[in-house]
């Protein structure tokens, strides 16, 4: 009975991890085709609220129209991955400055491979659970 459930959880969240990386692959390959690229600079690094040791960098871009902007990259991690005052590239979709996305290949990778490698891995779990 308990490897029927564990089965259920490992594939559920499996699936989910995977779902969510594969969604976030289809984003950013929409901002890849129809988005704007510019150079943006890390302004300042912020530290997870909950007292965590994350961070996650902020940068801050301007737009077509010279109209500046900032955002947090959504991706955090155990010490900063760009430093303060790095310009790193930005993609945004046009006349939508709250899709912004850091548009580096550090970012790209780490953003749709962690969820579907871990996905994959609970699958995994989830099959070998199931035996």
């Amino acid at each position: 009975m308990i490897s029927g459930v564990a089965f259920v959880v490992w594939f559920m969240v499996g699936f989910y991890l995977v779902w969510a990386g594969v969604k976030l692959g289809w984003r950013l390959q929409g901002l890849d085709r129809d988005g704007l690229l510019t150079p943006g600079t890390v302004v300042r690094i912020e530290q997870d609220p909950r007292g965590k040791s994350l961070f996650a960098p902020v940068v801050e871009y301007s737009d077509r129209a010279g109209v500046r902007h900032e955002f947090t990259v959504g991706l955090k991690a155990f010490k900063p991955i760009h430093p303060v005052g790095a310009t790193v590239p930005v993609r945004y979709f046009p006349g939508r400055p709250d899709t912004a996305t850091l548009g580096s290949v550090r970012n790209t990778v780490l953003t749709i491979g962690v969820p579907l490698i871990v996905g994959l891995a609970c699958l995994a779990a989830g099959v070998w659970t199931k035996d």
